[in-house]
């Protein structure tokens, strides 16, 4: 099975800020909120573990997202 790769070469330059970072979490915010009402992105501040995206609902909802690799 082949895995499918995120990179910034990808994206179209217009819609992110040249942070691969930055960009795959809003990747994900975009995804997933369709699904997860009130779904809201923090701040991506590198490999400090804080919380990407979060939703307060019935029930809690905290989105890691993690870019692996160059």
């Amino acid at each position: 099975m082949d895995l499918l790769r995120f990179t910034i070469d990808d994206l179209d330059p217009t819609l992110h800020h040249q942070d691969l970072s930055d960009a795959f979490q809003r990747f994900v915010g975009e995804l997933l909120a369709p699904d997860i009402p009130g779904l809201k992105a923090y701040p991506a501040a590198g490999k400090d573990g804080g919380i990407d995206l979060r939703a307060d609902g019935e029930t809690q909802t905290v989105v890691e997202c993690k870019v692996v690799g160059t």
